[in-house]
C-alpha cells in the first residue's frame, strides 16, 4: 500500500471539498457540544485538584446516594451519548460516502446527509458488535472503581483505619483489566474502519460486513494497523501542539481561546482520519 499517496489524496479531497467539511462540523459539533456539557456539569478542574480529598469522597458519596440526582444524572448522559453517536454516525455514513464518490461525481451536502442516513442502521449494528467487548471491560472496571470509592467514603465516614487493602484489590482488579483496553480498544478501533467502508463503500449488510472486516484482518493486518497508526498519528499530532502551545495560555487568562482551538483542531482530524478511511 502506498501510504504516502493515501495521505496525499486525502489531504487534497481535504482541502477543496466543501461537502466533507459541513458533515465533519456535523460529526464534531455534537462531540464538543456533549465535552462541553460534561466541564459545565464537572466544573473547573483546577478546583477538584485543589480539594480535599476527604470532600470530595464525601461529595461522591452524597451524590451516589441521592437516587433522583443519580437517575437524571444517568438518563441525561445517556441521551446525549445516544445523540452524539447518532449524529456523529450518520455524518461518517456520509463522509465515507462522499470520499469514495470523488472519482465519480462529488456529491451534494444533501446526498451525504442521505447516504448517512441510509447506512444508519448498519453502522448502529455494526458498533453495537464490535462495541461489547469493550464496554463490558470498561463497565467492569467502573464498577470496581465506583465501589471501591463508595466504602472508602463509608469507612471515612465511620472514622476507620485508612483503607489500604480496599486501594490494594482494586488496583489488582483494575490494572488487568485497563492493561486489556489497549488491545481490545485497537482491534474494534480497526475493525470499525473496516465494517464501515465495506457497508458504506461496497453496500455490504452487517454480518457480510463484520465477515469480510475478520477476513481483511486476518490477511492484511499489517496494512491495516498502518492505517490506523496513520490516523491516530495525524490526531494525537495537532492535539499534542494544541495542548503545549495554548494549554499554559488558557490556564493563565482563563479565556475562551482553549476550547476554540480545541474544536478546530479536531474537527480537522476527524475529516482527515475519516478521508483516510473511505479511501
Amino acid at each position: 500500500m502506498d501510504y504516502g499517496n493515501l495521505l496525499s489524496k486525502s489531504f487534497t479531497l481535504w482541502r477543496t471539498q466543501r461537502l466533507l467539511w459541513w458533515l465533519g462540523i456535523l460529526a464534531a459539533v455534537g462531540n464538543e457540544a456533549l465535552a462541553a456539557v460534561v466541564r459545565l456539569a464537572l466544573g473547573e478542574p483546577r478546583e477538584l485538584l485543589n480539594a480535599d480529598p476527604v470532600q470530595i469522597l464525601n461529595a461522591l458519596e452524597i451524590r451516589l446516594t441521592d437516587t433522583a440526582w443519580l437517575t437524571q444524572a444517568m438518563l441525561f448522559f445517556f441521551v446525549a451519548l445516544l445523540l452524539v453517536w447518532l449524529i456523529s454516525t450518520i455524518a461518517e455514513g456520509g463522509l465515507i460516502t462522499a470520499a469514495g464518490a470523488q472519482t465519480e461525481r462529488p456529491l451534494s451536502f444533501r446526498e451525504g446527509l442521505q447516504a448517512g442516513l441510509r447506512l444508519l442502521w448498519r453502522f448502529i449494528l455494526v458498533d453495537t458488535v464490535l462495541f461489547f467487548p469493550l464496554f463490558l471491560v470498561a463497565l467492569t472496571i467502573l464498577l470496581i472503581t465506583f465501589g471501591t470509592f463508595i466504602s472508602v467514603a463509608l469507612q471515612f465516614e465511620e472514622g476507620g483505619p485508612p483503607p489500604v487493602r480496599a486501594f490494594t484489590g482494586m488496583m489488582a482488579c483494575v490494572i488487568p483489566l485497563a492493561c486489556l483496553l489497549l488491545p481490545v480498544g485497537l482491534l474494534t478501533f480497526l475493525s470499525r474502519l473496516i465494517a464501515f467502508r465495506a457497508a458504506a463503500l461496497d453496500d455490504l449488510k452487517t454480518r457480510p460486513a463484520l465477515r469480510h472486516t475478520w477476513q481483511l484482518l486476518r490477511t492484511q493486518f499489517p496494512s491495516i494497523f498502518m492505517v490506523g497508526v496513520i490516523v491516530v498519528a495525524v490526531r494525537t499530532a495537532v492535539g499534542l501542539v494544541r495542548s503545549l502551545v495554548l494549554t499554559p495560555i488558557s490556564l493563565l487568562t482563563n479565556s475562551p481561546t482553549d476550547a476554540a482551538i480545541t474544536f478546530t483542531a479536531e474537527l480537522l482530524t476527524f475529516i482527515l482520519s475519516l478521508l483516510i478511511m473511505g479511501l
